[in-house]
């Protein structure tokens, strides 16, 4: 069963500094915080105003930050995965909110790192939940959104599963098909941008798996 993210296979190691830390961090908040740069098509590169002559020109406080980043998390793929989790779970609304040292980044980062490297046992723990808790309707929606998103929402399983199952079964492109309410379109955009950082591909025998084991919590 293979699977593929942003973040996973882990390529070879490649150290960062200061400046490659503000590249990486601001192509993040780029794809979270725009509709039109997304990692999928652009990559980690930010966009033309994120260069070396820029970078001269912002407050050493920044700069200072941006180093905290690159000691923090040493590696290129960490400080993806750092930045990539902790821009879902925190939304920071600007660099003063991203402070590598916060219990936030590092509980992100942990997560879908962890996540990442033992995914078919988070999944099969997320999925033994559904198995054992709950029969549903998984289109079924509950405030406009479909339950089995609602169970993420309230960490009966994780977000991370959640994307597994829906990358599997393509629930959510299903579901915008179905239902146009602003509390989906809100819920959805975040998501999907998280997506990625947890799984972009994913092989034909895993989805089967993972289409075998819905069926057993679907009326």
């Amino acid at each position: 069963m293979l699977y593929e993210s942003l973040v996973y296979p882990i390529p070879e190691e490649r150290y960062i500094n200061d400046y490659d830390a503000y590249i990486l961090y601001n192509a993040v908040r780029l794809h979270y915080t725009t509709k039109t740069y997304s990692l999928l098509r652009y990559g980690f590169t930010a966009n033309k105003s994120y260069n070396g002559e820029n970078y001269q020109k912002i407050s050493q406080w920044e700069v200072n930050v941006y180093n905290q980043w690159a000691k923090k998390f040493t590696t290129e793929n960490n400080m993806k995965m750092a930045l990539g989790a902790f821009f879902f779970y925190r939304q920071p609304k600007s660099l003063h909110e991203a402070y590598p040292g916060n219990d936030s980044v590092m509980d992100s980062y942990r997560k879908l790192k962890a996540y990442s490297m033992s995914m078919k046992h988070f999944l099969t723990e997320d999925l033994t939940t559904l198995q054992n808790k709950y029969t549903m309707d998984i289109f079924k929606t509950y405030n406009n959104i479909p339950d089995i998103y609602n169970l993420a929402i309230k960490g009966v399983i994780s977000y991370e599963s959640l994307a597994i199952i829906d990358s599997s079964i393509s629930l959510s492109k299903y579901t915008s098909t179905k239902l146009d309410s602003l509390s989906w379109n809100t819920f959805k955009y975040k998501y999907q941008k998280y997506i990625p950082f947890v799984v972009t591909h994913i092989d034909s025998e895993f989805k089967e798996y993972v289409k075998s084991e819905i069926l057993k919590i679907s009326k």
